[in-house]
């Protein structure tokens, strides 16, 4: 995978996961503590800078009560 489509994905889940957060009521602090990731890196992954593991993706998933998928999907037009 070319590192541009990879910076392409990382927005999609940064975009996504700001949304479900938003959708939950939390804020980044909350949902970060909730999910057990770093503030820091919380914004990070919001701001689509940074990649996660897959455990952290299910463990953020499953914290925010959706499947590991609706973080991954692509936005209709």
């Amino acid at each position: 995978m070319s590192s541009q489509v990879s910076r392409s994905l990382w927005r999609v889940f940064g975009t996504n996961l700001k949304a479900w957060r938003v959708r939950r009521g939390l804020t980044q602090e909350e949902a970060a503590h909730r999910c057990h990731v770093p503030y820091k890196r919380w914004q990070e992954l919001e701001a689509g800078r940074v990649n996660t593991t897959l455990t952290t993706l299910a463990r953020i998933a499953h914290a925010l009560r959706l499947p590991p998928a609706d973080l991954l999907r692509t936005p209709r037009a």
